[in-house]
C-alpha cells in the first residue's frame, strides 16, 4: 500500500487512515496534511506491524490531537517530516524532522491545489529523506518531475523558477 503526493483541503475530515490490525510493507510518503479534524495517521498497537514507512510528509495541524498519533515504536520507521502547529507527534519522530512553518502559498484561505504548494524560503525545500526511493514519488503531485539531488517535503517540488 502507498499514499503519496496527496494535498488535503482543509477543515475536512480526510485523509483519516486508521488501521485496528497489523499492517505491513505500507508507505505513506510526501503528502501535505492540513487541518484535519482527526489525526492523520492513526495505528492500533498490536503484534505484526513490519516494515511500514511515514517519510517527507508536511503535518500542519491547529487542534489538540496529534497528527499522526499511536503509532507503534515497532515495525515503522518515520524520517524527514516536517510539523507545523498543534502537537507533534511524539510516536514518530526522527532526527530528521523539521519543526517550522511550512510556508505554504494561501494555506489558511486554500481551496484549490495551488494554494498548498510550497513558496520561496520554505524549510521543506531539498529536506526529503527516504530510507528506499521509489519510482512512485519521482514526480509530485501536480506531475512534475521531482529534481535530481534533494527532493522536497510534502506533495509539491517547488521549483526554483516559480
Amino acid at each position: 500500500n502507498y499514499y503519496w503526493n496527496d494535498k488535503i483541503n482543509p477543515d475536512t475530515q480526510q485523509p483519516y487512515y486508521h488501521e485496528p490490525s497489523w499492517i505491513e510493507s505500507t508507505s505513506i510518503l510526501n503528502n501535505t496534511v492540513y487541518r484535519t479534524w482527526n489525526s492523520g495517521v492513526s495505528v492500533t498497537a498490536k503484534p505484526g506491524h513490519n516494515n511500514n514507512r511515514i517519510e517527507s510528509n508536511i503535518w500542519v495541524h491547529d487542534h489538540k490531537t496529534n497528527p499522526v498519533a499511536d503509532v507503534p515504536s515497532t515495525g515503522f520507521t518515520c524520517t524527514a517530516n516536517l510539523w507545523w502547529a498543534g502537537t507533534s507527534s511524539q510516536s514518530c519522530y526522527s532526527l530528521q524532522d523539521v519543526v517550522a512553518d511550512p510556508l505554504l502559498v494561501d494555506a489558511p484561505n486554500g481551496r484549490a491545489p495551488d494554494d498548498f504548494k510550497l513558496s520561496k524560503g520554505s524549510p521543506a525545500i531539498d529536506a526529503a529523506q527516504y530510507s528506499t526511493v521509489m519510482p512512485s514519488i519521482w514526480h509530485d503531485s501536480f506531475g512534475s518531475k521531482r529534481a535530481l539531488g534533494a527532493w522536497d517535503i510534502g506533495a509539491h517540488e517547488f521549483k526554483k523558477w516559480e
